[in-house]
């Protein structure tokens, strides 16, 4: 353990109390919460297991891999609105500022994040490989999938760790997530693109290892840039993060999303100037909406997410089958 590690530890053995051991009742909550977990994953798991050998539709086939690209974009916007990096509120109330090692602090969040990573990833390879399928070798085709999933998970996490603490980074990260949306856009539109990811799942499992072998080489250098941006994490940036985790951990603990949109649009208002412009001379119909359309006109992009999420059903019932 590096000394300052050991610091960081030393500093919060004192300031918070030592607690006992856990008990029966707590274990038997984790235990039986996980089993339900588990639970209810086995079914779309198992059914997507059992059909990774079933003959694709093309049509199927794109639609699918557009569902996945989204989710992956979704994965990296999400990544990147949360901060990641986040502390609990004592932690980022008085460690933050301390002249504690940096890295050693944030040591905990980061793990957690890759902790994260892990069921994200899983679940991106495993459902792109139940879209494709897998026409042989199913057990090596499915572990080079999930590979590349998790080289992916992590690869787009640790951009957004990287993203939080460098505006450049940033900007290639909006950059990465739009390049996503369009992709999907254009896989499902194209009626080519199915069968080209067809015929690609269907090559031998060296190339797909090859692949995977080369996500992971990146993933791992995206990881090394994003263990060296937590030594120099603005702490603004940590403050930030840590204050919209509490706002949603509050959120659902109380059962109320709403107050996250409230929240939102606090956030967004605060420290802004807010100029008084007379009413414009409009006839009727036009003015009553003319508080909508200025709404409208400084933030678009709530309109495009809406015309955006009104197709996904659509793109869903074609991945499953029910769309010809």
């Amino acid at each position: 353990m590096s000394e300052g590690a050991a610091a960081v530890r030393a500093v919060r053995a004192l300031a918070r109390p030592r607690r006992g051991r856990v008990s029966w009742s707590d274990r038997y909550v984790a235990g039986f919460g996980l089993a339900m977990i588990l639970a209810v994953l086995a079914e779309p798991l198992s059914s997507a297991l059992a059909a990774f050998g079933d003959p694709r539709d093309p049509s199927r086939a794109a639609a699918g891999i557009a569902l996945v690209l989204l989710a992956y974009a979704g994965f990296l916007a999400l990544a990147r609105a949360a901060g990641p990096v986040a502390l609990p509120a004592p932690d980022a109330s008085w460690l933050l500022l301390s002249p504690l090692d940096r890295r050693a602090l944030l040591g905990r969040t980061t793990r957690i994040l890759a902790l994260v990573c892990v069921p994200v990833g899983i679940a991106l390879g495993v459902v792109a490989l139940a879209v494709l399928g897998a026409p042989d070798q199913t057990v090596v085709r499915l572990a080079v999938a999930v590979a590349l999933g998790l080289a992916a998970s992590a690869a787009g996490m640790a951009a957004a760790v990287t993203a939080q603490a460098s505006q450049a980074w940033d900007s290639w990260l909006q950059a990465a997530v739009a390049v996503m949306v369009v992709a999907a856009a254009a896989v499902a539109l194209f009626g080519g693109a199915g069968r080209w990811l067809l015929a690609a799942s269907s090559a031998p499992p060296a190339y797909g290892a090859a692949l995977a072998a080369a996500s992971a080489a990146v993933a791992a250098l995206l990881v090394r840039r994003a263990r060296a941006a937590t030594a120099a994490m603005p702490a603004r940036a940590v403050l930030g993060a840590s204050t919209r985790t509490g706002h949603v951990t509050r959120a659902a603990t109380g059962l109320d999303p709403s107050l996250l949109a409230e929240i939102a649009e606090e956030a967004h208002w605060r420290g802004r100037r807010l100029r008084s412009r007379p009413w414009p001379s409009l006839p009727a119909p036009p003015a009553t909406a003319w508080h909508d359309w200025r709404r409208l006109a400084r933030r678009p992009g709530r309109l495009a997410v809406l015309f955006g999420v009104a197709v996904l059903p659509a793109l869903v019932a074609r991945a499953s089958g029910g769309l010809t």
